[in-house]
């Protein structure tokens, strides 16, 4: 049952961002949007903090916390390029940044900033367990470490 609601909450996401890419891609130049004004990093954590009126229908699968779907649309015309496949099944690859990393987990339980590149550790609560990615200097998923 659990898993069905997830893959419904999946492709309802899918076909959410998948049709308001068309729209734009049909639509003649908009105005700047609500977002416009903040840096990937405020629209990002935008995205993962629940504000009172939000529609809860729709939660962060690892979070529990309601995900603003504007927002992860904007992320997603911003930036093509992110590793969308991964980030809208909740899971990281290599080579991600730490905003890819964010949106597919959110936010860290933990950051060990280090020289040689940040460690942000995750706390699952079903099956209990800890991972721990590790960045390169650059911001980059370099390592995970369960």
């Amino acid at each position: 049952m659990l898993r069905t609601a997830w893959a419904a909450m999946l492709l309802a996401t899918v076909v959410h961002l998948t049709a308001n890419a068309q729209e734009d891609a049909e639509a003649p130049e908009k105005p700047a949007s609500q977002y416009s004004g903040m840096t990937d990093d405020e629209l990002v954590d935008y995205f993962l903090a629940p504000r009172a009126g939000m529609d809860s229908s729709q939660r962060h699968p690892r979070t529990g916390l309601p995900m603003n779907m504007d927002a992860l649309n904007e992320l997603f015309q911003r930036h093509p390029e992110w590793n969308w496949d991964m980030i809208l099944t909740w899971k990281v690859a290599l080579g991600m940044g730490g905003n890819e990393v964010k949106v597919a987990w959110g936010k860290p339980r933990k950051i060990n900033e280090r020289e040689e590149g940040d460690v942000w550790s995750y706390r699952t609560k079903f099956p209990p367990s800890g991972h721990y990615l590790e960045f390169s200097p650059e911001g980059q998923l370099a390592r995970i470490k369960d």
